[in-house]
């Protein structure tokens, strides 16, 4: 009878323990891989959008903004950026999007060191192609659009406006040297997109690093008073 009863009691176990085996199996195969020192990175909105027409203004004269006259000058990378907002505007040569978002402060430059943070808003920016074709298109636009595209392909395209082809968004990952002057209208900050101003960068400690908006080739400074002074003076 003892051998009878050790013989089950040991099948119990190995009862037992087989199926705890198998819980933990399937929790280890269904679990999500993912690494524990994983993070999540917030993109932009606007990253995998595909932008088919680009509708660019340019300004025939414009002045380079003062280092002495910019409330802020930094180094940033962008936190997050929403869908440009159509702005009336009787001035035809300019961007009638506007864009907001936020950029993170990685160094200030100029101004008060202690911001990590700035609510943005620049000229320009990305659009649904149905939303503009409704609202904003003109004659020629909704002509050639129509020609080139459905209705419901229109939905899932977008629209780029801006006076400058190049930035017509900011990429994540990257940073960049920004020219920030306070919007008392928006109560944030305006960023300045001139092509000579807005550049990324590539190194910021103890020297400047930028790429040449015209050459993509990196230029060195040694600090944000000679780059400034690196333009040409107003005759």
């Amino acid at each position: 009878m003892k051998k009878i009863i050790t013989i089950i009691t040991i099948l119990a176990l190995v009862v037992i323990l087989a199926v705890a085996g198998g819980m933990i199996y399937s929790k280890q195969i269904h679990a999500p891989n993912v690494p524990e020192s994983s993070t999540t990175v917030k993109k932009s909105k606007f990253v995998d959008y595909q932008v088919v027409e680009k509708i660019n203004f340019r300004l025939v004269k414009y002045v380079l903004p003062k280092l002495e006259k910019t409330d802020l000058v930094a180094i940033c990378h962008l936190e997050s950026i929403e869908e440009a907002q159509f702005m009336e505007s009787d001035q035809i040569h300019l961007a009638r999007l506007t864009t907001a978002g936020k950029l993170n402060i990685d160094k200030v430059l100029k101004g008060d060191d202690k911001i990590k943070q700035v609510d943005f808003v620049k000229s320009g920016g990305v659009i649904n192609m149905a939303e503009y074709y409704q609202k904003y298109a003109n004659q020629d636009q909704k002509q050639r659009w129509s020609e080139k595209y459905s209705e419901s392909e229109m939905k899932d395209l977008y629209v780029a406006e801006d006076a400058f082809e190049s930035i017509h968004k900011l990429v994540d990952g990257k940073k960049y040297l920004c020219y920030l002057n306070d919007d008392k209208d928006s109560k944030k900050y305006r960023l300045i997109t001139l092509p000579e101003i807005l550049r990324q960068v590539k190194q910021y400690d103890n020297k400047l690093v930028i790429k040449d908006y015209q050459t993509d080739e990196w230029q060195t400074f040694a600090n944000i008073e000679e780059f400034a002074n690196s333009f040409p003076k107003e005759s």
